[in-house]
Formats: structure tokens, sequence, C-alpha cells
């Protein structure tokens, strides 16, 4: 049974990529509609109105960005700053699937709170200039420190438009962006609230270790021989095999990457510890995790040097906070979610929705094993607008508008 916790005021470099394109983020969305959530703006169907912009990022890094705004609008308006998952992500955070199917998941985002009248600021991350242009040797050297100032930078950007009602800018961050955003609410009060989308709860290595002891190893040992060893065959099978991008990416990593450029398949030798021709799904596999968070590649996300998540970081956060979480999200386990709700049951300004059958990115997933990172279900993009218009537009209004938290199981 989901919890239901609504309170309220009135989501070596090959190695590396496939590790990291795999880790892209409570309350269950039908019970909360009983509680009569503020109604969303009206949908236009008219395209919105799109600025290109540049800004200067971090080592002297210009980025691209776009605004998205509603179409036709004169007063500022409401704006969300969308802060990428993991990996090196470009502003629409492309994400592309065997076959051609492509999801643009922020543009899509963006087109929907333009079409409910919120604009919306995306960009390149460091070292991106597009969908799979990337200079990887200086992005995996980038921190999430550095990500951070990044996300600041173009927060100062997107109160600088005129366009935007500065007194109701809201940070969205999704999976890694969660921790990011978190920290900017943290040091930031003036702003009108934050969204954390399939959000890091605990730590960033405790995440990965969860995700590949959950979803990683079950898939894996569908395909492993009796004593829970992969040979090429079977690894070549899992990889090809019928799950999600996270689970598929379990396989791809014990596959050689420089062997993968040639159009060759090979056993990962940095996986295969032992040289035996064969990985051991649990013993070999999580310690290449461990391994890879001591080296350059997931060293951002080791202990002691990643940002906290919203376990840590939810006291620290004293403005209205909507969180939102798919139950059959592969990256973050929901378990974490019902964690975070129930911590953030006694505040008078969280919100916090999960949504059955939806996955990592909210979108359509019958389970953590085949979550695909489908485009954004049209609930969570309604409810997560109408959250954002029905914000009151001073601090003090907010606190006066607040009514104590109520918590349902």
């Amino acid at each position: 049974m989901s919890v239901i916790c609504r309170t309220s005021a009135s989501g070596r470099w090959g190695v590396a990529a496939a590790l990291m394109a795999a880790f892209i983020s409570s309350c269950d969305s039908r019970a909360n509609a009983q509680a009569s959530s503020p109604a969303a703006a009206p949908v236009t169907a008219v395209a919105p109105t799109r600025i290109a912009l540049r800004a200067q990022l971090g080592a002297g890094f210009v980025t691209e960005a776009e605004l998205t705004l509603p179409a036709g609008a004169r007063a500022p308006v409401a704006a969300v700053l969308l802060v990428h998952g993991a990996t090196p992500a470009d502003m629409d955070f492309t994400v592309a699937r065997p076959g051609g199917d492509t999801t643009r998941l922020f543009r899509e985002i963006a087109d929907s709170l333009a079409a409910r009248g919120i604009a919306a600021l995306r960009y390149h991350k460091r070292w991106v200039s597009g969908h799979g242009k990337v200079e990887l040797a200086k992005f995996y050297q980038t921190d999430l420190q550095a990500l951070l100032a990044d996300a600041q930078v173009m927060l100062d950007t997107l109160r600088a438009r005129p366009q935007v009602d500065r007194a109701r800018i809201v940070p969205w961050g999704w999976s890694e962006g969660s921790a990011i955003v978190a920290q900017l609410a943290a040091r930031d009060p003036s702003l009108a609230g934050v969204i954390a989308h399939g959000p890091v709860v605990t730590t960033f290595g405790e995440t990965l270790r969860g995700q590949f002891r959950r979803v990683g190893v079950p898939y894996l040992l569908r395909f492993a021989a009796a004593d829970s060893t992969l040979d090429l065959d079977a690894i070549t099978r899992a990889e090809q095999g019928d799950g999600g991008l996270l689970v598929r990416s379990h396989a791809t990593i014990m596959l050689d990457p420089y062997a993968l450029q040639r159009n060759e398949r090979r056993i990962n030798g940095f996986v295969d510890a032992d040289s035996s021709g064969r990985i051991h799904v649990v013993r070999e596999g999580l310690a290449t995790y461990e391994r890879m968070m001591q080296g350059p590649m997931l060293g951002m996300y080791a202990d002691g040097r990643a940002l906290p998540g919203w376990r840590v970081m939810a006291d620290s956060v004293r403005i209205p906070l909507l969180v939102l979480h798919g139950e059959a999200d592969a990256n973050i386990a929901v378990a974490d979610a019902r964690a975070l709700a129930a911590q953030l049951c006694a505040r008078p300004d969280a919100t916090v929705r999960i949504y059955p059958a939806l996955g990592h990115s909210l979108g359509a997933a019958r389970d953590p094993e085949h979550d695909d990172f489908r485009s954004v279900a049209a609930g969570p993009l309604r409810d997560a607008a109408a959250w954002i218009n029905a914000l009151a537009v001073s601090p003090a209004d907010r606190r006066a508008g607040s009514r104590d938290a109520r918590c349902d199981t």
C-alpha cells in the first residue's frame, strides 16, 4: 500500500558512460485526487515562444540554453529551471533507444509547462554541446560541486530575464539534479518552491549499489549459469534482452568498451577481475561499482565527495517542496520515496506523490526491470503545473496560507 503524505500551502570512458547513462530521479496520485489540489491553468495548444540563450559556466565553458515561454505571454510569468540527471546530458535530455525511438524529456516538460502558463529554462551540461556531442575526458573530471555552480549561473540567468516573475521561480531537479536543487533551495529562501523528481534520498553511493542489487542482479541472473556467472554469450543476450535502460546497462558495462567501438564483443577485463572469461553477477558485478567509485569515472558519487541526498537536506529546505516519484522507478527505490514522505509529513509546505506504473522519468513502466525512461505521463505534468501555479507570491503569504500536514497510509 502506498504511503500518502500530502501537506500543502494554500525524477575508462566507455564503461563510465554506460553506468552514468543508466543513472538518470509519496503519495499515490489517485488517492491524492480526493484532496482537491488546485486546478491547473488552462492548457493552450499554441506553440510556445522559444528564446535561444548562451551562458558561461565554470572552466570557461559557454553553454547553449533555451527559455521556453507561454505563447503570447505579456506579463512576467512563473518559471522553472530544469536541472539534469546524470550522464553528459543535452538541454533536451535526449534518450535514444535502439531502433530510433527517441524521447526528449526536458523539452517535453518545458512545452507542457508553457502550455499551462509557466516558462522553463533548459541548458546543456558543462562540456556538452548537443545530443551525443561531449568532451568526455573533461566531463568526467567535473564533480557535483561544479555542476551546482553551473546551476546557480543558470538560475541567475533565469532571474535576469524580463519575461520571468522573479518571485515565482522554481528549480526542478531530476535524479542527480535533485541533489543540486536541494542545495539551491537550502541557500535561497527567496525561491518560490522546489521540485525533486525521482530524487536521490539516501546517498549516491547507496543509490548506485542499490540499483545493482535491486534490479541489476535479478535481471542478470535470468541469463546466468547455475553458478551465477555469465559468459560472453549470456552477457550479449542480457544486453539485448527485454529489460529497460538501467538493467541492460548492467550488461553493457561487462563488455569491453573499446571492442564495442570496433563493433566487436569481448568481456571487459575491468569487470572480469579473476580473468576467468566469466563474470560472477554478484561478486564481480558489485565490486566493479566499488572500484569505479574510487576512480575518476564515478568518483564524484563516492562517499565524502558527493552532494548529500534529500534525507539529509530536507530539514535545510524551508520553502515549498514537491516530490514526484514513480512506483516502478528502477534507479531510485520507491521505498526511498516513502521514507522521505514519512520524514516530511510534519511539513506544512511539502507534497510527496508516488505514481503507480510510472518509472524514473515518470513515464510508463510496468515494473522497475522494464523502466525505459519514457515520456513523462500527463498526470505528473498536470500536477506539477497546478502546484507551481498555486504557489503564493511571497514567503510571508506562503506562511499565512499554510495549514497543518496530513499523513495517511
